[in-house]
């Protein structure tokens, strides 16, 4: 099952959107150096609820 964004909350996530890219810009993440950094918190945050 897919889940659709409603168009209401569009213009919410194109701003975060935006966020994001202005604050990994700033401190001079690729999209790619960033990913890894949540992947790797993501897989922390798993292990220490073991």
């Amino acid at each position: 099952m897919k889940k659709e964004v409603g168009f209401e909350n569009r213009d919410r996530f194109v701003e975060l959107g935006l966020m994001i890219s202005a604050l990994r810009k700033a401190k001079g993440y690729t999209q790619y150096e960033l990913a890894e950094k949540l992947i790797l918190a993501a897989h922390i945050c798993a292990l220490l609820k073991l």
